[in-house]
C-alpha cells in the first residue's frame, strides 16, 4: 500500500525559563475533545494509503537536530513512493530538511499547510508581544529551490486571515518555488478545522 506521512505541530522557546512559564500558564482541559483535519484525512485515505504519523520527541520544546534524528529512523519503513503532508512549524521542518538533504524514496506529492519560513511578521500568539524563537529550525532561503527537484507535485495552502503564520510567508515561499500550486483561502485562519477537503481532493489526483 502507498504511504503518507503526516505530523502534528509543536512549540518553540528561546530558553527553559520561558518553557516552564508556558507550562504553568497554559490552560488545559483534560476532557476537551479536539477535532483535527489530520485525523480526518488519515481516515479518509485509509483504503488507499497507509498513514504514518510519527511521534516526535519534545512536542512542547522542539529542537531540529533531535527531530531530524528521530524522523530518519522511520526511513527504513518507507516504501518506494510517498506523500508528505506538513502543517505550520512542521512545514518549516520539512522545508529545511529537503533543502539540505536527499530523501530515501520517491516523493509523489508534498502538501505545505500555512508554512512558516522565518520570524518575519511573526508574533507568538500564545505569549503576546514576544517574538517567536526558531532555535535551530532556521532555513537557508537560498537553498529552498532545491525542493523543486524532490517532487513534481507541490502544494501550498494558506488563508489570508491567518494570524499565527501570516499569509506573506506562503506568498514568499511560492516565489521561491514558482512551480508549486498555491491555494489561497480567505477565512480559514490557521486551518484549525475538522476537515480539509481541498487537500484531500489533490491527494486523489495521485491515488486514483
Amino acid at each position: 500500500m502507498k504511504q503518507m506521512i503526516l505530523i502534528n505541530g509543536w512549540e518553540l522557546f528561546d530558553n527553559q525559563s520561558d518553557y516552564h512559564t508556558f507550562l504553568e500558564e497554559c490552560p488545559r482541559d483534560l476532557f476537551e475533545e479536539k477535532k483535527s483535519w489530520k485525523w480526518w484525512l488519515c481516515d479518509a485515505v485509509s483504503e488507499q494509503l497507509h498513514c504514518i504519523r510519527p511521534s516526535m520527541p519534545c512536542k512542547r520544546n522542539a529542537e531540529y537536530k533531535a527531530r531530524k534524528i528521530w524522523f530518519e529512523k522511520y526511513f527504513q519503513h518507507l516504501q518506494d513512493e510517498i506523500i508528505l503532508v506538513w502543517h505550520s512549524l512542521w512545514a518549516t521542518f520539512i522545508i529545511k530538511y529537503l533543502s539540505e538533504n536527499s530523501f530515501p524514496v520517491k516523493i509523489n506529492q508534498i502538501h505545505l499547510v500555512c508554512p512558516l519560513l522565518d520570524i518575519e511578521w511573526i508574533k507568538d500568539w500564545e505569549r503576546p508581544g514576544k517574538l517567536l524563537w526558531l532555535n535551530d529550525f532556521i532555513i537557508d532561503l537560498t537553498r529552498v529551490s532545491n525542493i523543486s527537484d524532490t517532487t513534481k507535485d507541490l502544494y501550498i495552502y494558506h488563508s489570508k486571515d491567518d494570524t499565527v503564520v501570516p499569509f506573506n510567508h506562503s506568498k514568499r515561499l511560492n516565489e521561491l518555488l514558482p512551480n508549486a500550486i498555491f491555494e489561497v483561502f480567505e477565512t480559514r485562519w490557521h486551518f484549525m478545522q475538522p476537515a480539509l477537503p481541498e487537500l484531500l481532493d489533490n491527494i486523489w489526483i495521485y491515488t486514483r
